[in-house]
């Protein structure tokens, strides 16, 4: 009887144990955003590495102060955060850690280290938005091809997606394929009607194209100053 107490009380001990580290978790996780968003990043950056000190295998805590670097534009020591995390649970397939790193590495100039980080996210879990960022890392090295082919698989996954047909319009465009370009611009405005880009962009496929009547008729509608992913235009 004795034994069937004490094991009982260990058991409730235990459980006591769980319940106070996940409220402590919760709980440095509810001030360190508080402190981010009230602008005390720095100060977020320290209650999270206190709680690391604390608990030195658990991967979330290092991934939330990732995030802290992230937009402090400390993006080694982020990646550094987001690599530690994934190899503390490397079973947990959470493709928003690779899409982190995949930010990271691109701010850091590591492109190739991008595209890796991007398409393991996609392993995991599909997206358009990876798609879009995966087109625009082959845009900067002049991978073109693998540029629209990124474009549309994204345009696959997301038929609104109005970025990714400004995107493989811009890449078109560079390659003289001007009818094409038309085409995506056309499909810009026919989901942002609103928004000048498409128009303006149009306009400018139309004068290659010679068609200065309707390129008129865009800038009319848009701006003259349309916003490419480069400088390519001028």
């Amino acid at each position: 009887m004795i034994r069937s107490s004490l094991k009982i009380g260990l058991s409730l001990l235990a459980a006591s144990f769980v319940f106070v580290a996940a409220v402590t978790a919760r709980t440095v996780v509810d001030t360190a955003e508080m402190l981010s968003k009230s602008g005390h990043r720095s100060d977020a950056i320290r209650v999270t590495t206190d709680a690391i000190n604390q608990s030195p295998r658990n991967a979330s805590l290092y991934a939330l102060r990732a995030k802290y670097y992230i937009a402090a534009e400390e993006y080694k020591l982020g990646l550094a955060d987001l690599k530690k995390a994934v190899a503390l649970e490397p079973n947990q397939k959470n493709a928003w850690l690779y899409r982190m790193m995949a930010d990271c590495d691109a701010n850091l100039e590591q492109f190739d280290a991008a595209i890796v980080d991007l398409k393991n996210a996609i392993a995991i879990s599909p997206n358009d938005e990876y798609y879009k960022m995966l087109g625009e890392i082959n845009y900067q090295l002049k991978r073109y091809d693998e540029a629209i082919s990124c474009y549309s698989k994204g345009i696959a996954l997301n038929k609104k997606g109005y970025w990714l047909y400004k995107g493989r319009g811009d890449v078109y465009f560079l390659q003289q394929k001007y009818q094409k370009a038309v085409d995506d611009y056309t499909s810009v405005i026919s989901i942002v009607p609103k928004e000048p880009m498409g128009y303006g962009a149009r306009a400018k496929a139309y004068e290659r194209l010679g068609r200065k009547d309707l390129a008129a008729k865009d800038y009319a509608k848009g701006s003259k100053d349309a916003e490419f992913m480069s400088d390519i235009l001028k």
